[in-house]
């Protein structure tokens, strides 16, 4: 499911809505502010979220997507954390980008699963 500009009233994205997705591309939310989620999401592959500008969060007990494999995040200016225990909730993730977005912290040693081969932190 890609959703392209035109959404500025999407400030939430309730995942739990789509219970079969495999692709959330989210592009041009200009007031997307984060993503909840209540229930592990078991079919979800690849996220991507670009140019949202004010996205800022993930689920606060973490983003659970036990199949998720990449993740795509560009241009969210207000973002600071990444997803609460990816390690954890997500251990099938191999991909990692990180582009633009200035407030996110570093990421530590150990915070991430073993199989992730790509993380790209490039800040403007």
């Amino acid at each position: 499911m890609t959703i392209d500009a035109g959404c500025d009233s999407l400030a939430i994205f309730q995942l739990d809505f789509f219970p079969k997705l495999r692709l959330l591309d989210l592009r041009k939310c200009q007031n997307l502010r984060r993503i909840s989620q209540e229930h592990t999401h078991n079919h979800l592959k690849e996220l991507t979220i670009d140019d949202c500008p004010r996205f800022e969060s993930f689920p606060s007990e973490g983003l659970s997507a036990p199949w998720l494999q990449i993740i795509v995040i560009r241009g969210a200016e207000n973002l600071k954390l990444l997803p609460k225990r990816i390690k954890i909730l997500l251990p099938s993730l191999t991909e990692l980008q990180i582009i633009n977005c200035p407030e996110v912290e570093m990421l530590s040693d150990g915070v991430l699963p073993s199989n992730v081969k790509y993380v790209i932190k490039n800040e403007v």
